[in-house]
């Protein structure tokens, strides 16, 4: 891997759960700038960036001896810190809509949320973050044989946590709707560049589609 991403950047996903043994050589290569590969006995030199990610606490990890205080100082010139999903609800609908338009991509469809559904999704804390999220949204589509990705289909324990009748959603539901329409005209506008081609994607009229380009991405059309 590191051979392969000689002059360029490597992304090293939950560097938390490397093995000590692999943080020694992961460190070594770093330092030097050099690795040895498994059966050779000629250094392979390289020059990476590294980018690294983790859910957990390094600090907590260095002192409880599961990950190397140097390794730790060698990939900390800039760290960036990702509040988890229950703690940035706003980015629940806009992940969701992403990962279900990357599935209608993919296979060819059209399929959509029920507005309780999307209520569902935002009222449950997520403590597998984006790739929890993710991975439902992607069950739910194949669980789904028609267009509509009703609320039957979010797994039960995620249902648990919607409201009941006399308890309030995290969001109203003009204020779901109002995300949805950002995410979709953000999301088109962003690939067509003008009102007249979203309004052409949407189905809107042109003057309906220069207000929304106004109103959720601030620019003059």
């Amino acid at each position: 891997m590191l051979e392969s991403a000689d002059k360029g950047t490597v992304f090293l996903d939950e560097i938390g759960d490397l093995p000590l043994n692999l943080q020694v050589k992961l460190l070594h290569a770093i330092e030097n700038k050099a690795f040895l590969p498994v059966g050779g006995t000629t250094p392979i030199h390289v020059d990476v960036r590294i980018i690294s990610a983790t859910n957990k606490d390094l600090k907590t990890a260095m002192a409880e001896k599961t990950f190397r205080e140097d390794l730790y100082w060698r990939i900390g010139s800039f760290i960036s810190y990702i509040p988890p999903l229950k703690e940035r609800k706003e980015d629940i609908i806009p992940l969701s809509l992403h990962f279900l338009k990357k599935q209608n991509l993919k296979y060819g469809t059209n399929k959509v949320f029920y507005p309780l559904t999307l209520l569902a999704l935002v009222n449950y804390d997520w403590p597998g973050n984006v790739r929890e999220l993710k991975n439902v949204i992607e069950r739910m589509y194949v669980l789904t044989t028609g267009s509509i990705i009703y609320e039957s289909k979010v797994p039960e324990e995620i249902r648990m946590h919607v409201p009941k009748t006399d308890e309030k959603f995290y969001y109203s539901y003009d204020q779901l709707l109002d995300q949805v329409q950002n995410y979709i005209i953000q999301d088109s506008y962003s690939r067509k560049k003008t009102s007249i081609a979203v309004a052409k994607e949407l189905g809107i009229s042109q003057s309906k589609a220069s207000r929304l380009i106004r109103k959720y991405c601030d620019k003059e059309d």
